[in-house]
């Protein structure tokens, strides 16, 4: 029963440390370029501070100008420009945002590739001409390429979902506000969703890895294929090579 058990966390065990081996990395590679890193969190926050800030606009004009206008007849100058202005300032505001998130996550995901590529090279020019003889060239290539760019995949969608946190957390602060039973109904829904979350990314985190190992191995035939097509031809080995690629 013992060693049962022992099998058993064994998956478990090894799963939860590769959680915190990648979270781990994760902010190791925010460390390489804080600054633009910032930028886009906080161009996030801006969008889900003001999406939340929408709904509050329009709550606004439908009282102060669209129920009036049906009730009274007749609603001021003033105050219907300032309900335009509520809309078209926040609209602004929310798409300087999304402009603000998107561009610089994209330069703090390429600026974090190009700072690991530069130093897997620099690490690949400091060793001895045994070692690159036992590692082939389009195996060396596929790690500073295709596992670089998937270890950076990750950086890019975290303004994104830093945003989302601040937007979920906002819009239920103001509808348990506005009204406590629709707003805890609201909140009754985001269980559901992270729970979905949960077993999407346990369901679909062995073929993912096994999809980045493939595109490696790909990757790296590749890459000794077009280098080494010279050598090939020279030994008359191009039938074997096309069937292993």
């Amino acid at each position: 029963m013992a060693a049962n058990s022992a099998l058993l966390d064994a998956p478990r065990d090894g799963r939860r440390r590769e959680r915190w081996r990648g979270l781990r990395m994760v902010v190791a590679e925010i460390g390489l370029h804080p600054g633009s890193f910032a930028i886009a969190v906080c161009g996030a926050a801006v969008f889900a501070l003001a999406t939340v800030a929408s709904s509050w606009a329009v709550r606004w004009v439908t009282n102060e100008v669209i129920v009036p206008r049906f009730e009274e007849g007749e609603v001021a100058v003033a105050t219907v420009l300032t309900g335009a202005a509520l809309i078209v300032i926040i609209g602004i505001v929310r798409s300087a945002g999304v402009v603000v998130r998107r561009t610089w996550a994209g330069r703090t995901q390429f600026r974090v590739l190009g700072t690991i590529r530069e130093d897997l090279v620099d690490h690949y020019q400091a060793q001895p001409y045994r070692w690159h003889r036992a590692h082939p060239t389009g195996e060396l290539i596929a790690r500073a390429g295709v596992d670089a760019e998937a270890a950076t995949e990750v950086l890019a969608p975290i303004p994104y979902s830093v945003g989302t946190i601040i937007l979920i957390v906002t819009a239920a602060l103001w509808m348990l506000a506005t009204d406590v039973v629709l707003g805890a109904l609201a909140l009754a829904l985001f269980p559901v969703l992270i729970l979905q979350n949960v077993v999407f990314q346990r369901k679909g985190g062995i073929p993912a890895d096994e999809a980045q190992e493939r595109l490696g191995e790909l990757s790296a035939l590749v890459h000794e294929s077009l280098e080494a097509v010279t050598v090939i031809k020279a030994f008359g080995a191009e039938d074997r090579e096309v069937e292993r690629l």
